[in-house]
This record gives C-alpha cells, sequence and structure tokens, in this order.
C-alpha cells in the first residue's frame, strides 16, 4: 500500500466521522435538537404502518387513547382551554406559538417535498414498547416526526405526521409550542418537562393534579405564578403610586390572587414603596387635620381586607407619636416680636393646642376602626430636636400625653401580644434609665400624674 493510500485512508478514519457529525450538528440548528418524536413501525417496504407521539404512549397510564370523537383543532383548542383557566399567561405564548408549528408544517406537507429527519439527542427516553402494536412479531423504533430550530424554521417527516391520529397530531402540535416555550425561558435542552405537561394537558385528569403538574414544570421560568403575579403586581403598583392614582395604588396593595390553591401577592419592595407613598398621603391629611379624609382611607376595603394594614397603621401613628415630641417642651415658635411681652405665654399656647390636636388623631387613628397596628419594632424614632432622647415606646408616648385611654390601650396591647418586657422597656436620659412612668412624672401635672402612676403600678410598671 503505497503512501497516498495509506493518507486516503487515515483520513476517512479519522476527519470524516468529525466532518460528518459537525455538518449533521450545524443541520439540526442546535447541539442537542428540538424536536418531536413518535414510536413507528414500519412494513418490509419501509413504509409506515403506524405511528404514534411518543408521549402519548410514555404517559400511558393517564389512560390517552388515540381513538376519540374529536379532530385535532377541537383537541388542541380543549388543552388551552385548561392552559388559560389555571395558567393565562403561558396561554398567552402558546396560542401563537400554535401558530407558528401549524404553518411551518402546512408550508411543509404543501410543497410536497418528503424529507426524513435524523433522531434528534433531546428526547431522553429510557423506554419503548417491546412490540408495534399492528404486528406483534415487530419492534417499533423512535424516529423524528418534526424539528423545530431555534430560529424559527420547522421541518416535518410527511410520511409519519400523515400516519398520526387526530389525537397525536394534537399532541405534537402542543408538544413543538410547549417545548419551544420552555428552550426560550428557561434554555431546557431536553423535552421531558415539555412531555409531561403535554401529555396531562391531553389526558382527562382532575384540576387539582393538572395544576401541580403545571407548576412543578413551570418552576425556574418567568411563567411560574408567583414570579409573574409578583412581577406584574410590582409594576402595577410603582406605576400607580409613582402617577398619584392612589384608587388603584390601594387596590393593588392590598391584592392576593389565589391560584394553584396558594396566595400571591406583590412583593416586599413593592409594597415598602406603596406604604412610603401612601404614608406621605396620610400625613398630608394629618396636617391638614382633615379627620373625614383620613377616615374615608382607613374605612376603605378590598374585599374583606382593609386596605390601610397594620404596619401602615403603625408608621402613621408612629408619625403623629413623633410630631407630638416636638412640642413637649416650649420653643420659640411665636415671630420673635419686642413689643410683644408674652412671648413665651404664645409659645405654650401654641405648643398646648397642637398637642391638643395630635392627641385627638392619635386617638382617632387607634379606635376609629378594628385593625390593630403592627410594630415592627416597638420604639418610635424622634426627630433630633425633639427631646433629649432618640425614640420611645409607645407606652411611653401614651403617658407623655397623660391621656388614661391611651395609655390603657398600649398597656393591653403589650400584654395581648404575649410581650410583657415591653412594659418595663426603658431609655437612657442622662446616663439613667427611664420608663414609662418616668414621663408621667416628669411632664404631668400633679392630678393627672397621679392617675397615670396608678394605672402604670396595675401593669406592673414601676
Amino acid at each position: 500500500m503505497n503512501f497516498l493510500s495509506l493518507l486516503t485512508r487515515f483520513f476517512m478514519l479519522v476527519f470524516l466521522p468529525a466532518i460528518t457529525s459537525a455538518m449533521a450538528g450545524e443541520g439540526s440548528g442546535r447541539e442537542v435538537g428540538n424536536g418531536g418524536g413518535a414510536i413507528v413501525c414500519r412494513d418490509s417496504l419501509s413504509n409506515v404502518t403506524f405511528a404514534q407521539v411518543y408521549e402519548n404512549w410514555e404517559y400511558r397510564a393517564l389512560g390517552i387513547k388515540e381513538s376519540n370523537d374529536f379532530d385535532m383543532a377541537t383537541l388542541v383548542e380543549m388543552a388551552l382551554t385548561k392552559v388559560k383557566k389555571i395558567n393565562p399567561w403561558l396561554h398567552e405564548l402558546m396560542v401563537p406559538e400554535l401558530a407558528k408549528v401549524s404553518s411551518g408544517i402546512n408550508l411543509q406537507i404543501a410543497s410536497g417535498e418528503a424529507i426524513a429527519l435524523n433522531n434528534v439527542l433531546d428526547s431522553k427516553h429510557v423506554t419503548m414498547p417491546v412490540r408495534c402494536p399492528n404486528n406483534p412479531s415487530q419492534r417499533p423504533q423512535y424516529e423524528q416526526v418534526v424539528n423545530y430550530l431555534d430560529d424559527g424554521r420547522i421541518f416535518v417527516d410527511t410520511e409519519i405526521y400523515q400516519s398520526l391520529s387526530q389525537r397525536s397530531l394534537a399532541a405534537l402540535h402542543l408538544h413543538e409550542a410547549i417545548y419551544k416555550i420552555l428552550r426560550d425561558l428557561r434554555g431546557d435542552t431536553n423535552s421531558a418537562d415539555a412531555r409531561k405537561l403535554n401529555a396531562y394537558l391531553m389526558a382527562d385528569c382532575d384540576e387539582p393534579t393538572l395544576m401541580s403538574v403545571m407548576k412543578n414544570v413551570l418552576t425556574g421560568t418567568q411563567l411560574a405564578i408567583s414570579s409573574i403575579i409578583g412581577r406584574e403586581l410590582d409594576a402595577d403598583i410603582l406605576e400607580a403610586s409613582g402617577k398619584g392614582d392612589f384608587e388603584l395604588a390601594f387596590f393593588l396593595f392590598s391584592r392576593q390572587i389565589n391560584l394553584y390553591n396558594e396566595v400571591f401577592g406583590p412583593g416586599q419592595d413593592a409594597i415598602n414603596f406603596a406604604r412610603k407613598e401612601f404614608l406621605q398621603l396620610l400625613i398630608q391629611k394629618i396636617n391638614d387635620n382633615d379627620k373625614a379624609g383620613l377616615a374615608y382611607h382607613l374605612a376603605r376595603r378590598n374585599g374583606e381586607r382593609l386596605l390601610i394594614d397594620g404596619p401602615l397603621m403603625a408608621q402613621t401613628f408612629s408619625y403623629v407619636a413623633a410630631k407630638y415630641a416636638t412640642f413637649v417642651k416650649p420653643r420659640n415658635i411665636c415671630s420673635p416680636r419686642p413689643e410683644r411681652r408674652n412671648e413665651i405665654t404664645c409659645e405654650v399656647n401654641r405648643y398646648t393646642r397642637e398637642k391638643k390636636r395630635l392627641l385627638g388623631i392619635a386617638k382617632f387613628l387607634i379606635f376609629s376602626r378594628p385593625m390593630t397596628m403592627e410594630f415592627q419594632k416597638f420604639w418610635i424614632d424622634l426627630p433630633k430636636d425633639a427631646m433629649e432622647i432618640e425614640s420611645i415606646t409607645p407606652i411611653m408616648f401614651a403617658t407623655l400625653t397623660g391621656d388614661l385611654e391611651l395609655t390603657n390601650y398600649f398597656l393591653r396591647y403589650a400584654l395581648d401580644r404575649d410581650h410583657p418586657e415591653f412594659l418595663n422597656y426603658s431609655v437612657s436620659i442622662k446616663g439613667q434609665p427611664r420608663n414609662a412612668s418616668y414621663f408621667a412624672k416628669e411632664y404631668l401635672s400633679w392630678i393627672k400624674r397621679r392617675s397615670l402612676i396608678q394605672l402604670l403600678d396595675k401593669y406592673g410598671v414601676k
């Protein structure tokens, strides 16, 4: 054998398989392929004698039968109806995708070109029937029926396609649409999840079962219900709040959607943003002394849910308490006028009026509705120019006002929430720990102080 013959043989053995493989990969559109397959039986002349979409056999335990009284279009529409009820966002993607699949297949059939497809490696199936149903002496083969490339081209083996039952045709179209969506959204490289969802859509299973399957299949995609609802609610809340459309924002803020037998709502970031915007609205009502406006918003509901929830109520109350604290000690509020002799009296009167107004607002917030407050921490931050401390508890604030009803409310609040430690929380004033009783002794008149101290003693606040 001469050198040229040896070189030719070496090329055939080493390089030709690699080149052939590369060309096959290029023709398939992606390395792992992306098509739907079927169980196929052929006669001695290679004519198709039986064909069934693979998942209809793979999930045969679901009772999927090839014979039925419906045509392909009706079966596809029945499956889409199920999808729309459970996950309308998946339905929105499937409708145009199915149209593309049908158009591509019909175009191939209309061309009259008969082609055979190489099997792609994305099915990852591990079982096959042992015998052909129409010929027990023959073993069936897995063959490719459709290959839907990522660039949008669709190739179909028309001989196998035209041998499929109406149910298998419906399953094939649904398979191609679902698998394309999962590839686009999650980068799926095998059709296992697409086949599973497709089979349950084609089967006559109950809705909770289909819900569970769809939820599991769509996990990790943008079609997961929790992801979609959170994303859409968040975007709507931010947009409505930004535009000052509180009518819509209030509704979305408390919206809870029940799907898959679970309750979903907006994300925490959007809720916090909305609370901040709503708080500014309520603050404006407080500063305007608009109790009617406050009452309107506090009473609003979305179904059974109050639109202003416990955390937002606590934030609103904390604003009132912090503002009250700025009027505890007289400061220069009146404009300085040399001819005014009662400058300090003016300040005291102004402080008294503001404290009385703010106390009225605080009690209105608490007693005008059944919703209790939910403090993230049992402290109210104070402005730097208010008192010589950075924060106080609601109980301290209540004793600071001298109001027995308000003080009793927060003492009960601590006990009702199984937090008796709240009763004796203290702050450091001039290096000394001071609890609620200190504020009663330090800031109240003798008559008010006596009644408050008795109430505090009743709850063990010394």
